[in-house]
């Protein structure tokens, strides 16, 4: 049994949090330009491996079927009733933890790892699950290796594009033609 279930101590997630706080209290105008600049993207690195955390711990939820237990008619009801998230925030989460544990283990890591952000895995998830049903495993795996390594160039808009782009090559029939917009005048 690992140490932090046997221990009656703070959770990680409260030293996680007393670290946060800590870091919330920092004087920044002391710190340089390359230090704020290094900040930002460790802040970044943070949030992503934070929501890794949450995205993890509402699959758990949904799989015991824990908002039910406690009273709620959904995990995404008690998301809202419980913690007060927006019902459309509460949605994705609800969904996107479920893709992460229904086979996307490789962005979820990435987003473990702090390698990824939560727009860019939802991105990732809807272009992977978008390709046709009959495809190998081994290609959607693939597709999801590739739009994952594409990360660290391209926000989620753009990522969504390349995922688009994808499933045209994948399945060029399956793919339904985008809306034109109208030439500016």
């Amino acid at each position: 049994m690992s140490s932090l279930l046997a221990s009656s101590g703070p959770s990680v997630l409260d030293r996680a949090g007393a670290v946060l706080t800590e870091a919330c209290g920092q004087r920044l105008w002391a710190q340089s330009d390359i230090e704020i600049a290094d900040r930002v993207e460790a802040a970044l690195r943070v949030r992503a491996q934070a929501d890794a955390v949450l995205l993890g711990t509402v699959g758990e939820v949904e799989a015991r079927g824990l908002a039910r237990a406690r009273g709620a008619s959904s995990t995404r009801a008690w998301l809202h009733g419980a913690h007060q998230l927006d019902p459309a925030q509460a949605s994705m989460l609800v969904r996107t933890a479920r893709s992460l544990r229904a086979g996307f283990q490789e962005t979820g890591l990435a987003l473990a790892a702090g390698e990824v952000n939560l727009g860019q895995v939802r991105v990732i998830i809807r272009s992977v699950t978008d390709l046709p049903g009959d495809l190998d495993p081994g290609l959607a795996a693939a597709a999801e290796t590739l739009m994952i390594g594409h990360r660290q160039t391209f926000d989620p808009m753009t990522l969504a594009l390349i995922g688009r782009r994808l499933a045209e090559l994948v399945d060029p029939e399956g793919v339904p033609e985008r809306p034109r917009r109208p030439k500016d005048a």
